[in-house]
């Protein structure tokens, strides 16, 4: 199955991915879109929407035929059809730590580095892998 990437208006074989990794780890979520065979990975709600809304047109269901996930947690994921599995960042306690972090900066403090997981928040876009 050839499955549209509505980032760059391209179609992908199978197992393309983006080239653009979001970390150095070669297994992290990729930056753009990233299809597979079963799994349609975005780098943000707002491409994973349009994703969703692509697909649909082509015919092509979420989650039976394919499953979606985004990436940032928005809100309004919750009220998508489906509801759309989105990974959500920790923006609030990310700032904080960034401000307290600063001020130890400015009173004299060494740098270090922290780092905050984000949250996995499953939906309705996403089925258990297939076998």
């Amino acid at each position: 199955m050839k499955v549209p990437c509505v980032n760059f208006g391209m179609r992908l074989e199978p197992t393309a991915r983006s080239s653009l990794p979001m970390t150095e780890r070669e297994d992290a979520l990729p930056a753009g879109c990233c299809f597979s065979r079963d799994i349609a990975r975005l780098a943000n709600d707002l491409m994973a929407m349009g994703a969703i809304m692509a697909l649909s047109q082509q015919g092509v269901r979420v989650p039976e035929d394919i499953s979606v996930t985004g990436y940032d947690g928005a809100f309004f994921t919750a009220y998508t059809n489906p509801p759309l599995t989105t990974i959500r960042h920790a923006n609030e306690r990310i700032g904080i730590r960034a401000v307290e972090m600063l001020i130890e900066l400015l009173n004299g403090g060494t740098g270090r580095r922290e780092s905050v997981p984000p949250v996995l928040v499953e939906r309705q876009s996403v089925v258990e892998a297939r076998k």
